[in-house]
């Protein structure tokens, strides 16, 4: 790059990386580990379904371990908006893993495993490619660029295409459908790494949930069910609540949720609804994010993983307190 036009560039991109806030240094360190992680878990999975075995939890273990180190040196430096989240990070990225597991199988063929093995790299590929388009956006204080998430798109559809020959895949997803669960993965860990809601006069939502301690959470502007909510579904709940088959007939998934949770009632606790507009305190989904309230049974959700960072209750808190739109 040279001439004036090239050095005035060069300035500039000098000067959003100095002026990078210590916040967005710190998430966008944590979005490019993160994207390491999704890499090495992809591996891991590859690996796995190339020898015809079970997913080696030690593999997942180690990349988790050097995602800590990164995190824990980001820590240090200060001004990182969430802290201690590498578990939760690393539970929203296995995501990917439970994807691969359900719908990216071998089909009990050589073929087959040498095709899935192929495109669990491409969708641990994928993820990684859309995490560090936005870790780069973020600090630079801009949305994450289009051509760089279209580029990751483009190689996932290149490598499913030459992932193996026509009837040798026996895996149940193709390109557009990993592409939407890497990007529900993606949204997920953008969601926990982003700064806890901040005061505003604009809409506060206070709740007392039996068991627990009174909270009192103040949200900016109108929380959107697409944009706010159904994200946090994506990355945490669809690796179970999806389909017919779903537990307890909850269906999380895009198009599905809304009306299997609005005014729907809660058979776990006959009487209430698992959303309850305008009612927080009384909508069962949120005691199953709490893990306890009005005849709670069962188990916290998300089933078997780290609770719902407390900003991402509040936001769900938040749109049912103002009417659970479906918007």
């Amino acid at each position: 790059m040279h001439g004036p036009v090239g050095l005035a560039l060069l300035l500039v991109l000098a000067g959003e990386v100095a002026a990078a806030s210590p916040d967005q240094q710190c998430t966008a360190a944590k979005l490019k580990a993160a994207a390491r992680t999704a890499a090495a878990f992809a591996r891991c999975s590859a690996r796995a379904v190339g020898n015809g075995t079970s997913v080696d939890a030690t593999c997942l273990a180690r990349a988790t371990a050097k995602q800590a180190q990164t995190f824990a040196k980001a820590e240090a430096r200060g001004g990182c908006p969430t802290i201690r989240d590498t578990a939760a990070i690393a539970g929203i990225l296995g995501g990917l893993v439970a994807f691969a597991d359900t719908e990216l199988g071998d089909g009990g063929t050589a073929a087959g495993r040498r095709c899935a093995s192929s495109r669990r790299t491409a969708a641990g590929a994928h993820l990684g490619a859309t995490l560090r388009c936005r870790a780069v956006r973020v600090q630079a204080g801009s949305p994450p660029d289009a051509a760089c998430l279209d580029r990751a798109d483009a190689k996932l559809a290149r490598a499913f295409a030459k992932s193996g020959a026509p009837g040798s895949c026996a895996t149940s997803a193709d390109a557009p459908a990993t592409r939407a669960a890497m990007n529900a993965v993606a949204a997920g860990v953008v969601a926990a790494l982003s700064p806890p809601p901040t005061t505003s006069t604009t809409s506060t939502t206070s709740s007392t949930l039996p068991g627990t301690s009174t909270t009192s959470t103040t949200i900016a502007g109108t929380v959107r069910f697409a944009a706010d909510v159904q994200p946090i579904f994506d990355a945490d709940c669809t690796v179970c609540h999806t389909g017919a088959f779903a537990p307890v007939g909850l269906d999380l998934s895009p198009g599905s949720s809304w009306v299997h949770l609005v005014g729907v009632g809660s058979g776990e606790c006959p009487g209430t609804q698992r959303v309850a507009p305008g009612s927080p305190e009384t909508s069962y989904l949120m005691h199953k994010l709490a893990g306890s309230g009005p005849c709670f049974v069962g188990s916290p959700m998300p089933l078997h993983r780290s609770p719902l960072p407390p900003h991402q209750q509040a936001l769900i808190a938040t749109w049912i307190a103002q009417g659970a739109a479906n918007d």
